[in-house]
């Protein structure tokens, strides 16, 4: 039994030792090569059309943020320049003189569309599309240059923010003082008749310098979002 088990173990060795050398070695490591070698090219080629996918998505979410950026510059200059207007406007009723003042409905008029001119409310229309695509995307935003990070966060986070903690302040002085004031002393179905008188009084004065103040600061705000908007669309420009 023991001799039997012996010659099927040398003969099971010597099938092994014959199929070794039936093998063409040289031909088996080339198609393991070759197998290698292309399954690396695949890698590679799949690696790299997913970064092109990758930097092509980039890119559209990128112009897209530079278009956002170029329609919120207008809005901004716009506010800029209505708040100065209404600021103006403000300084021009602190300056009202009942005695100096000739009663023409011209200048009557011009008075209460200043007037009127506060009760206007500034808003920014957000436009944060690209942003908001950018943000959803971690790969994207996770390879970006710190620069343009640091920027998007001063832009998007603090200079959006501080906008609207000043339209929400704006916002709640006019439900509360501006316009109780307004409809308690204009006559709406003839604005010219108004009583000048009103317009000199101590409590209508307080809410026109708060006024002015709010706006002043709304101003400032305003501005440094601008500039800011600015650094921006010049670093994503670069980055494009």
């Amino acid at each position: 039994m023991n001799d039997e088990t012996e010659n099927s173990k040398k003969g099971i060795y010597a099938l092994f030792l014959r199929l070794l050398k039936s093998i063409n070695w040289k031909y088996a490591l080339g198609e393991t090569l070759i197998v290698v070698i292309g399954i690396t090219i695949a890698f590679n080629v799949d690696t790299g059309y997913e970064n092109f996918k990758q930097q092509r998505q980039r890119k559209i979410i990128l112009r897209q943020m530079l278009n956002d950026l170029k329609e919120d510059e207008k809005e901004i200059q716009k506010l800029i320049s209505a708040t100065e207007m209404t600021v103006k406007n403000c300084q021009t009723i602190l300056e009202f003189d009942i005695k100096k003042t000739t009663g023409s409905k011209k200048e009557i008029n011009a008075l209460v569309n200043s007037l009127f001119g506060l009760v206007n409310k500034p808003t920014l229309r957000t436009n944060d599309v690209g942003y908001q695509a950018f943000i959803s995307k971690t790969q994207l935003r996770d390879h970006q240059t710190d620069s343009l990070n640091i920027l998007l966060n001063q832009y998007y986070q603090t200079a959006y923010g501080e906008i609207n903690h000043f339209e929400r302040e704006y916002e709640e002085h006019r439900k509360l003082k501006i316009t109780p004031y307004f409809f308690e002393n204009l006559n709406f179905t003839n604005p010219t008749d108004i009583d000048l008188n009103s317009l000199t009084n101590k409590y209508f004065r307080n809410i026109t310098s708060y006024t002015a103040i709010i706006l002043e600061s709304g101003k400032t705000k305003l501005t440094s979002a601008l500039k800011t908007n600015r650094k921006l669309k010049t670093q994503i420009r670069k980055s494009i």
